[in-house]
């Protein structure tokens, strides 16, 4: 099969595969059958020069077919759990990640009581350390719960489940096989970097080499995500080509032939996958380096849009939902902009006076690398983050030498004091990567309080224009272009872009809720077609002003209504605080006991125990004990009296509501990390998914009629 071939074939299966996360899976047997029906009818009529149809048309059948075929073998029994509860036999596959104030444990299940299920993967989220290491083998009542995130559909997680606290869990210790060796350098790389490197240098140093951030400050890393340099925490494709590139020069200088120092090098870049957890995004660069040495050491020249697609396509094969993981997304778009884009930018680019300067010249390079990804992933990170950030470009020229160097001085650094007998040079190397990552977090956190460093584009019009610009863009750049296989790639590329930004047209949009909570009450901001509606406010004054500036923080520095639901005087604090910090048009009451009075310029709505339309899609209305946000289907309850539970989907309160069991599906609680921590196991009990928000987080709950989902993390 000719290499062109391959590409069109991998191309074709990675956008139908992105189509079908659209789709019911009946739907797509269904359209899967018509479409190869397609395919070989267009094959019986058209000539072979004319073929380009019938390949897209099989490659989209046999897509559709393999996601079908993949989740009745192995998905459909695994959701079918959802609720469930079972005697399970598991163990762990990698370590613990400590997350904010969770701990994440990544299971397979050996054995279920009453099921005949067994080998699958799961994770147990727990708000206190069970005591579980690596590989441990671990008995114990579950009960089963679906994610909610598809984004772990792509590491074939598929369900999550809570260990009862009614028993206690039997451990037992195991080996883990032959992977235990990549845990325990990964292990090592992390302790020699902590022993040597503190704070979030160290924590910078270490996400660069292996992907665990974990250590990163809640500061640092919301400049380094503002400033628009994240992935370098996340190790892809940036990462190995660094370490590939450092490991191929060591090897060429020592065995002085290039097929050789080639093959050598592929198993070290397996061995950096595995260091890195074999998460979606390195696999799919750890691939395509691989099939690049190869195609080195066999041939003079490698075609990388080849070895990307048959990266892609291969990763699509073993699994087929690598595409709902958006890592994965997005390194295969910037990589396909670096390759399709970054060539032409750097044709026209040199022709300019100033590229006679080195520096300079460099410097050019260097941005177009930046902004050849971003132009080609723009519509994926739009869709899904809801903002871009037009500094970003300035922000990894700034920092991508530094990037370089600490990677390269950490490695060698790493490797060095692990051996001993060096590790007073290695401990030098170490030094100047801290020096490297100390300018990193300088610079990401200098471009992160820049006003416009980040420009919201979640408005449908804003996504069909940023789509319809880059597809200008791209096709001025490659319509003239003579080489067949860029204009197809380029085509599925758009066709991908806008395919994603679609459903955002068709399907009703979510409305958005925003919790921002403290230990003595809660505020929920309502996004929903524009307007910006805040219900509650706070009774204390320096809790209304950081909800102030959290709003604010958001981008958003005036609100269409405040709400103030509560029969409580002291409400009318908050709110006056409130109102210094963010301005309003419309304040809405519920008692007229409240003190308004101080409230000049804003137009009064008094209103006592009645149901009211705050928007289309959202109602809310009063009771006794608290007020009841109707979102579609959804039921959210925001207790002002602490004493019962109406049935709710979910349940937004401060800690001292909480009891041991209350009548929801999930819990979001607002209180200090330790006190929050202990309730919420104690909800997991009566099969209640907890959330728990201590000071300076706050939680987004997406809602629509198909259900709700809920994300909580900083959102300043």
């Amino acid at each position: 099969m000719k290499s062109a071939q391959v590409t069109k074939i991998a191309f074709t299966v990675f956008g139908t595969l992105i189509i079908a996360q659209y789709l019911s899976f009946e739907i797509c047997a269904v359209v899967g059958v018509l479409v190869f029906i397609g395919a070989i009818f267009f094959t019986a009529i058209l000539r072979k020069k004319e073929s380009l149809l019938p390949t897209i048309l099989f490659s989209s059948a046999l897509a559709l077919g393999l996601i079908c075929a993949f989740y009745n073998l192995n998905v459909k029994d695994v959701k079918a759990l959802n609720g469930s509860t079972h005697i399970v036999e598991a163990h762990l596959l990698d370590e613990p990640e400590y997350t904010d104030e969770k701990v994440v444990y990544k299971m397979k299940a050996d054995k279920l009581s009453g099921s005949d299920l067994s080998g699958f993967k799961f994770m147990v989220v727990s708000y206190a350390d069970l005591g579980f290491c690596e590989f441990d083998k671990v008995t114990a009542e579950m009960t089963f719960y679906d994610t909610g995130l598809e984004d772990f559909y792509g590491e074939n997680i598929y369900i999550c489940a809570n260990i009862s606290t009614k028993s206690k869990p039997i451990i037992e210790q195991g080996d883990g096989g032959v992977y235990r060796y990549a845990v325990a350098a990964r292990q090592a790389v992390r302790n020699t970097v902590s022993r040597y490197l503190n704070g979030d240098e160290g924590a910078l140093i270490t996400s660069m080499l292996i992907g665990d951030r974990s250590g990163l400050s809640d500061s640092a890393y919301s400049a380094v995500k503002g400033s628009g340099i994240s992935h370098i925490t996340v190790v892809s494709g940036l990462h190995l080509s660094i370490l590939s590139w450092l490991i191929i020069s060591v090897l060429r200088r020592l065995v002085r032939s290039r097929r050789i120092a080639a093959f050598v090098t592929i198993p070290f870049i397996f061995g950096l996958m595995a260091l890195a957890g074999f998460t979606p995004s390195v696999i799919r660069a750890g691939i395509t380096s691989m099939i690049c040495f190869c195609g080195n050491a066999v041939y003079k020249r490698v075609y990388p849009l080849n070895s990307l697609g048959l990266a892609v396509l291969l990763q699509c094969i073993f699994n087929p939902f690598s595409v709902c993981s958006v890592s994965f997304l997005l390194t295969v778009f910037s990589t396909l902009g670096i390759i399709l884009i970054e060539p032409k930018l750097r044709k026209w680019v040199m022709k300019l006076s100033i590229c006679r300067f080195k520096l300079v010249r460099d410097l050019l390079l260097i941005a177009l690398v930046t902004i050849s990804a971003q132009l080609m992933s723009l519509p994926i990170a739009i869709i899904t983050f809801g903002y871009v950030n037009p500094l970003a470009v300035i922000t990894n020229v700034m920092t991508s030498t530094a990037v370089t160097l600490a990677v390269c001085f950490a490695a060698f650094g790493v490797l060095l004091c692990l051996t001993g007998a060096l590790s007073f040079i290695g401990e030098v190397l170490l030094f100047i990567s801290a020096i490297c990552a100390k300018f990193i977090l300088f610079v990401a956190e200098i471009m992160n309080k820049i006003s416009f460093s980040q420009v919201d584009m979640s408005g449908r019009s804003t996504m069909l224009l940023c789509a319809l610009i880059s597809a200008v863009i791209l096709l001025f750049f490659f319509v003239n272009s003579r080489r067949r296989i860029k204009i197809i790639a380029l085509s599925a590329a758009l066709a991908i872009e806008l395919i994603v930004i679609l459903p955002s047209f068709v399907l009703p949009s979510p409305v958005s809720l925003r919790v921002y909570g403290s230990e003595s009450g809660s505020a929920v901001l309502i996004c929903d077609g524009g307007r910006n509606i805040l219900v509650g406010s706070a009774d204390a004054s320096y809790v209304a002003k950081r909800i102030a500036n959290d709003i604010k923080g958001d981008g958003i520095n005036k609100l269409d209504l405040i709400v103030l639901p509560s029969d409580c005087d002291k409400l009318s604090k908050g709110a006056t605080t409130l109102l210094k910090h963010i301005s309003t048009d419309q304040i809405m009451y519920s008692d007229q006991r409240i003190d308004l009075m101080t409230l000049d310029g804003v137009d009064r709505i008094g209103y006592a125990n009645c149901e009211v339309e705050l928007t289309d899609k959202v109602d809310l209305s009063v009771t006794d004990d608290g007020i009841i946000l109707t979102v579609a289907k959804t039921r959210i309850f925001i207790p002002t009296e602490y004493t019962s539970s109406p049935k709710a989907d979910i349940i937004i309160a401060p800690s001292e509501f909480i009891a041991t069991t209350c009548d929801a599906k999930c819990v979001i609680m607002m209180g200090e990390e330790t006190e929050t921590a202990n309730k919420a196991n104690l909800l997991t009990m009566g099969g209640v998914q907890p959330y728990s928000l201590s000071n300076g987080k706050n939680a987004e709950i997406a809602v629509t009629d198909r259900g709700y989902n809920i994300e909580y993390e900083n959102l300043y």
